[in-house]
């Protein structure tokens, strides 16, 4: 149940994506960034991240400034301080041209976030263009060698058609309501559609056939990651030049295609409901991505993960004590204080 005008099957699936990034990282400290988990969620959770920030994405300078500019510079000077005086001692160099680490998501979103208040075409078949056209852009940005972490470069092209994919059907009125409690109650859906079977809870009412097709579709793209051992994490990135990476077009085509396969399977099969843990980690997901940096710069530092005897659970384990801390409301609440510029935020 909704409380207002709220998609808490946004929030569950920012919540799921939250885990997989630290999950991840904690993978990388553990130095198993080659294993097949790793290269599985690195198809799609960023994508995924991308496509609902886009979804919700409005231009608003105030709200830019508040919500990326400033949180970008703030963890930028943090991070730098804190890598150059406590994980590498003395190499501390202030820049704010190439983001910190996890900051890229960052310094991409203030840039697509420009970009909607420039391109925002009403027309459907305007829109499928336009994503079709930063698709083109994603494929030949692999030509480009020079294009890589200054300015994101590289992935400011990489991840644009989830980024705008997110933003038009977040201006779609017929997606919308779709996903409005409305459309959504069982007697309505079976009223307008008796063909179709409600699927509890979820976003959308899904037909068995819908079903069969998405479980087809997964299974293809986890056989095409054990069949294509070239897509490397390098290559998932979405940071380095064909040239670099012995891959091309076809190959970033089909992790393109992948990541589109896993955001239809996760709005036709995440709850839209409140999930407790779940909810309340998406909604705060910000706080878990920024201030989780700290805790894998440790690990990795102190090589402390590493060697470990079932490291895969202990990486699963921590990685849910990290969402759950980090995503708490009273962390979150602080969190929200220092890392938004609440001082020039509109009073209410």
């Amino acid at each position: 149940m909704q409380t207002g005008d709220r998609l808490y099957v946004f929030d569950n699936i920012k919540g799921i994506l939250i885990y997989l990034v630290v999950f991840a990282h904690l993978l990388e400290c553990a130095g198993l960034t080659g294993c097949f988990a790793y290269r599985l969620i690195y198809v799609f959770h960023m994508p995924m991240f991308l496509f609902v920030s886009g979804f919700f994405a409005r231009f608003s300078p105030k709200k830019l400034l508040t919500d990326l500019v400033w949180p970008y510079v703030l963890f930028q000077v943090v991070f730098l301080l804190f890598d150059g005086f406590v994980i590498n001692p003395g190499t501390f160099r202030l820049q704010f041209t190439k983001p910190y680490w996890i900051l890229w998501y960052l310094f991409v979103l203030i840039i697509y976030t420009l970009l909607t208040g420039i391109i925002k075409p009403k027309k459907p078949v305007i829109q499928i263009t336009a994503v079709a056209v930063f698709t083109v852009l994603a494929l030949l940005a692999g030509y480009a060698g020079r294009l890589g972490y200054e300015f994101s470069a590289s992935r400011l092209i990489v991840f644009s058609p989830f980024f705008f994919s997110g933003f038009f059907l977040g201006q779609n009125k017929s997606f919308k309501d779709r996903l409005s409690k409305k459309s959504r109650d069982e007697a309505r859906w079976k009223e307008l559609y008796p063909n179709l079977k409600y699927a509890g809870g979820s976003a959308f009412a899904v037909s068995p056939a819908a079903v069969v097709y998405a479980a087809i579709a997964v299974v293809l793209c986890i056989l095409l990651l054990i069949r294509l051992p070239q897509i490397t994490p390098r290559v998932l990135w979405g940071s380095y030049p064909y040239a670099s990476t012995g891959t091309g077009p076809v190959i970033r085509l089909l992790c393109l295609l992948m990541a589109a396969v896993w955001i239809c399977l996760a709005l036709f099969t995440v709850p839209d409901k409140k999930l407790f843990v779940l909810t309340t980690a998406g909604r705060n997901s910000l706080s878990v991505y920024l201030l989780h940096v700290f805790i894998c710069r440790l690990l990795s530092k102190y090589r402390i993960l590493r060697g470990l005897p079932a490291v895969w659970a202990v990486c699963l384990g921590l990685a849910f004590v990290i969402v759950l801390l980090l995503g708490s409301e009273p962390v979150a609440k602080v969190f929200r204080k220092i890392a938004t510029a609440w001082w020039i935020r509109p009073h209410r």
